[in-house]
C-alpha cells in the first residue's frame, strides 16, 4: 500500500482471509471448536481467530471493502469490546510487533497447510467425503 499498489495489497489480504484463515486455520482448529465440552484450547483457538479477523478488518478491510468491514466492526468488535472506536475508520492501524514474527514457524505452517490442501485435493479426486461415518 505504501507504493500505491492496491491490487497487490488486495491479493495479499484475500490470501490471508481465504487461504490462511479459512482454508488453513479453520480447517486446523475445526475439531477443537466443534466439541461440546468446555476446553481451554478451544477458547484459545477462538481468541486467535477473533484477533486475526479484527486485525484483518483494521488493516485492509476498511480500505478495500469499507461497508462490509464497518458492519463486521459493529456486529462483532463493538459488541464484544464496548470501549473500541465507534467506527473501524476511526481506529489506528495496528503496529507490527517484531517479537511475534517467527519465520521458521511460518514456514512450518505453510508446509502444513500445503499438505492439508494436497490431502483435500486427493480426497476430492477419489470422492471421499470429509466426514465419513
Amino acid at each position: 500500500m505504501n507504493n500505491m499498489e492496491l491490487h497487490m495489497a488486495a491479493r495479499e489480504w484475500v490470501s490471508l482471509v481465504v487461504d490462511d484463515l479459512s482454508h488453513g486455520y479453520i480447517r486446523l482448529i475445526r475439531r477443537r471448536v466443534w466439541t461440546e465440552e468446555s476446553r481451554e484450547d478451544k477458547y484459545a483457538a477462538y481468541a486467535v481467530l477473533y484477533h486475526v479477523i479484527k486485525g484483518g478488518a483494521l488493516i485492509m478491510g476498511s480500505a478495500l471493502v469499507p461497508h462490509i468491514t464497518e458492519y463486521l466492526w459493529n456486529a462483532f468488535v463493538r459488541r464484544l469490546e464496548k470501549n473500541e472506536a465507534e467506527s473501524v475508520h476511526l481506529t489506528l492501524l495496528p503496529q507490527v510487533n517484531e517479537k511475534h514474527v517467527d519465520e521458521k514457524l511460518e514456514k512450518a505452517f505453510d508446509l502444513l497447510f500445503a499438505m492439508f490442501s494436497d490431502i483435500a485435493e486427493m480426497r476430492n479426486r477419489i470422492k471421499v467425503k470429509l466426514r465419513c461415518r
